[in-house]
């Protein structure tokens, strides 16, 4: 119910996660061979949309049975005190340090130790000799580069603005702004297509942006777009009511 409390609570959020998820990111890619890279990098936002769902499914009691004697955001925030400490549990179990950061270190033997363990050989084999070298070939590459951001300072404010821009949109105040906006041009008495028109719309860009960016995925992106279309037009003609709900859940 605090302002404040809300308002230093996200500052704190959103700065633990972004270091946290940078930092997974790099360590996956640094880690994982890279036949495999794509697909761990990817299943790390594949976890995080499970987090979400999950979190959001641990309401779907409290607002079917319209019971709010238990706060959902209390909930979600219990939910989030249990993800953390199972995640430093397993953290501590499971966790490799890099062979990358190792290797900067100067602590090569070790490096080699953990790219074994990681690659579940029992010794060291070519492959894993090759995947050395490249880690060295990086090493040097990044100690040649500068890290300076004043010499690189229009990159950094496109990078910045752009991020501003993604959670910007995101965000609940926003979205009830695009939603009002939209209900007055789509709403009728009979059908509500403002939810439509304003997924729809961002659905839209982000697809023809990753097209434009990679093609590679094309044949991918495509079906991700039609799947998506095809849910969205269900939807339009069958809208989910009081009944359909109280059905899936």
């Amino acid at each position: 119910t605090s302002t404040y409390l809300i308002t230093f609570s996200r500052v704190v959020g959103g700065f633990s996660h972004g270091i946290a998820y940078l930092t997974v990111l790099m360590h996956a890619s640094e880690v994982a061979i890279p036949k495999l890279r794509g697909m761990v990098v990817g299943s790390i936002h594949f976890c995080i949309m499970i987090g979400i769902f999950v979190s959001s499914s641990s309401l779907m009691p409290i607002y079917s049975t319209r019971s709010y004697e238990i706060d959902p955001t209390q909930t979600i925030g219990y939910n989030g005190l249990i993800c953390l400490l199972t995640g430093l549990i397993l953290g501590c179990i499971f966790n490799r340090e890099s062979p990358v950061f190792l290797m900067k270190k100067q602590r090569d033997d070790e490096a080699v130790e953990i790219i074994i363990r990681l690659r579940n050989e029992p010794h060291e084999t070519i492959t894993i000799r090759h995947d050395v070298n490249e880690f060295r070939l990086m090493i040097n590459e990044d100690a040649n580069f500068s890290s300076n951001l004043i010499k690189y300072w229009m990159q950094f404010l496109i990078v910045l603005l752009f991020k501003v821009i993604y959670v910007a949109s995101f965000n609940m105040t926003i979205n009830n702004y695009f939603l009002d906006l939209a209900k007055i041009n789509f709403y009728d008495a009979t059908n509500d297509f403002t939810g439509m028109i304003l997924i729809g719309t961002r659905c839209g860009i982000m697809m023809i942006t990753m097209f434009m960016i990679d093609f590679k995925r094309i044949h991918l992106l495509l079906t991700s777009s039609i799947c998506c279309g095809a849910i969205f037009v269900y939807l339009t003609f069958n809208p989910i009511t009081d009944e359909s709900s109280a059905l899936i859940a």
